[in-house]
């Protein structure tokens, strides 16, 4: 049997101890606490799924769109059992997510059902990184969202015209859609009924973006949710953002907010995650019934 000598044995002392006290840094800074939770150290907040509305039937369609390359995109929606529904709450994913997300992975339609709202609940399959603007290889998902979509679930498979503006509109989306849903929020104000948001993907400046965000530095002006005039409009909305403390996009969401004095705005514990997104959710459907209510 192989003997442990007492400088191996100092030496692990001395490992184990700056490997405790690097964790206890780590866990004081927002990167290393990120760091932690993605090692499965840390938990972030959750809440459970609810188990009602089984019987929903969520139903995936195939829309024909001139705003996307393929010509189509796919969308699902999740309408009341019965009666005319008083909203439509429409869902942007984030990154790397499709038009299932809401729904398979959030539940947002059960979240609505548990408190008998009788909502429409819809999601668009906005592509894996168009960040819900106009790209120049073609897309365009935030015109699939007014042109295509919106008149068909509110004006019949024949999208009657002024269709749009017969049933309040809502949104609600997730980094790379919460950026969507503001911006969308703002370009179209006169269709939009309130908007929420978690962990929205926000920059400050070209230079900070994610890698495919944006085409260039004129299309990030374009689209710049710190622009004056969408500000302005934004300020005048329903508007309500969340990101937990932990999120990297805290710093910039908190600046949007204190741009936005009419703005509600929760941060608090939380990670750029499901979890952490599907905690605020509640507390978010209060707010979409609340501006409701109050217009």
């Amino acid at each position: 049997m192989r003997t442990m000598t007492r400088r191996a044995f100092l030496g692990t002392g001395v490992a184990v101890t700056a490997a405790a006290a690097g964790a206890v840094v780590a866990g004081t800074t927002h990167r290393g606490r990120r760091w932690l939770h993605a090692a499965g150290v840390l938990d972030g907040p959750d809440a459970d799924v609810p188990g009602v509305a089984a019987n929903v039937e969520v139903q995936r369609h195939v829309l024909a769109t001139a705003h996307m390359p393929s010509g189509q995109v796919s969308y699902r929606v999740a309408s009341p059992l019965s009666g005319h529904p008083s909203a439509v709450l429409l869902c942007l994913h984030g990154r790397r997510g499709d038009d299932a997300y809401a729904f398979d992975v959030m539940g947002v339609h059960r979240f609505v059902a548990e408190r008998k709202l009788p909502w429409t609940v819809a999601s668009v399959d906005g592509g894996e990184a168009s960040y819900w603007h106009r790209r120049k290889d073609g897309r365009d998902p935030q015109a699939v969202i007014f042109d295509d979509l919106l008149p068909r679930l509110i004006g019949g498979a024949d999208g009657a015209n002024g269709a749009a503006e017969a049933v309040p509109v809502l949104l609600l989306g997730w980094s790379m859609g919460g950026y969507g849903a503001l911006l969308a929020a703002a370009d179209h104000s006169d269709v939009v009924r309130a908007v929420t948001t978690s962990g929205a993907a926000i920059w400050r400046s070209a230079g900070d973006t994610a890698q495919g965000a944006f085409d260039d530095r004129p299309d990030f002006a374009r689209n710049d949710l710190f622009a004056p005039a969408r500000l302005a409009k934004l300020d005048n909305a329903n508007v309500r953002i969340d990101c937990g403390d932990d999120d990297p996009f805290a710093r910039a969401n908190r600046d949007l907010a204190d741009r936005l004095p009419k703005a509600t705005a929760r941060f608090g514990a939380g990670f750029h995650d499901t979890a952490t997104w599907r905690s605020r959710l509640p507390d978010q459907l209060d707010f979409l019934t609340r501006a409701l209510d109050n217009t």
